[in-house]
């Protein structure tokens, strides 16, 4: 197990602290029976509100913080009219007890690190969430695959912050790149983290030759494992992924620096340098993309209790050692 750095708590709570972080892998396509944008943005909403209302249960002192949105693969029209976007938010807000203030589009899978960066020089709040949505409601092929980067697939995650009071240079990021989108990218990371201190480096889920490339740049013991063979590349949300199912398997056992990076088709990228710990509060599932499957998904979660990485990892020691006993929820499985 990781034991946290041993550079004192000073150093890890100049970061943001990630205090829980939701993923629900949703198989493609979304819930073509609903027949249209409409019905299909409000189930969507009804997603993304059952996350953000797992977390408030699990930290009822997070409630009213800023919360915004940023997706990929959302299609414009979601905000065309406007009223359909407001709409989305109102549904958000109904389920989840918080209303976002924006949907951002335009750094795609980078968008979550603009966000951060934006709130954290912008306000002086104490909490953040933000919800990274990428499902495709037209079931595009070109989303599928990208010869670039491989196989895509879709999800939403939320996740929670808890900010320092010092804001300064807790967030990189960059513009279209002067030679190429990668190299620029792995470059900014390499020059900042020796400064940031990373005990893991979670990269987007990409082609594996990509994460080699960055392996021989920033050093395999520090590379998280690539995703890419289970989930495919799940844009925005990738890193988070990583993190929870890091945090899932123990390997953290007090506190730890991860550096989450998320990198844009076009050229947009951003990371940052987060406090994990075993108690972050973390949940990952799979859920079939049918609008009776997720339907099902929004009413469960809100009797699922969010519960901390190290209670996890407690009841799945318990679990194997006592073969017999079933324990679903602590299982990714495909919710039908």
């Amino acid at each position: 197990m990781t034991g946290g750095m041993k550079r004192g708590a000073g150093t890890l709570h100049a970061r943001p602290e990630l205090l829980a972080a939701v993923f629900w892998q949703i198989l493609p396509p979304f819930a073509p029976e609903c027949g249209g944008l409409d019905a299909q943005s409000e189930l969507l909403g009804r997603c993304i509100g059952a996350q953000a209302d797992m977390i408030y249960r699990a930290l009822p002192e997070a409630r009213n913080c800023p919360y915004a949105v940023s997706s990929t693969v959302l299609p414009a029209e979601i905000g065309d009219p406007p009223q359909r976007l407001e709409r989305l938010f109102d549904i958000i807000e109904e389920g989840g007890g918080s209303r976002p203030e924006a949907l951002i589009h335009a750094y795609m899978c980078a968008g979550w690190g603009y966000a951060l960066e934006y709130y954290l020089h912008n306000t002086c709040e104490r909490y953040l969430m933000l919800t990274i949505a990428d499902v495709d409601p037209y079931d595009f092929r070109f989303h599928t695959y990208h010869p670039a980067i491989g196989s895509q697939g879709f999800g939403v995650s939320t996740v929670l912050f808890s900010l320092p009071e010092k804001r300064e240079g807790l967030v990189v990021t960059g513009s279209p790149p002067r030679t190429s989108v990668f190299t620029d990218f792995v470059r900014a990371v390499r020059s900042h983290k020796d400064q940031m201190g990373p005990t893991r480096i979670f990269m987007p889920f990409l082609r594996a030759d990509l994460l080699r490339i960055a392996e021989s740049v920033l050093g395999e013991d520090l590379m998280a494992p690539n995703k890419a063979s289970k989930y495919a590349h799940c844009f925005g949300s990738d890193p988070f992924i990583g993190i929870i199912e890091w945090l899932q398997e123990g390997a953290v056992e007090n506190e730890a620096c991860a550096l989450a990076g998320g990198l844009a088709f076009n050229g947009y990228y951003s990371f940052s340098a987060l406090t994990v710990s075993s108690d972050t509060m973390v949940s990952l599932c799979s859920i079939n993309g049918d609008e009776k499957s997720l339907r099902r998904a929004v009413r469960d979660a809100a009797d699922e209790k969010l519960i901390s990485a190290r209670l996890q990892v407690a009841r799945a020691t318990e679990v194997v050692e006592k073969p017999f006993a079933v324990r679903p929820d602590l299982q990714t499985e495909v919710r039908q």
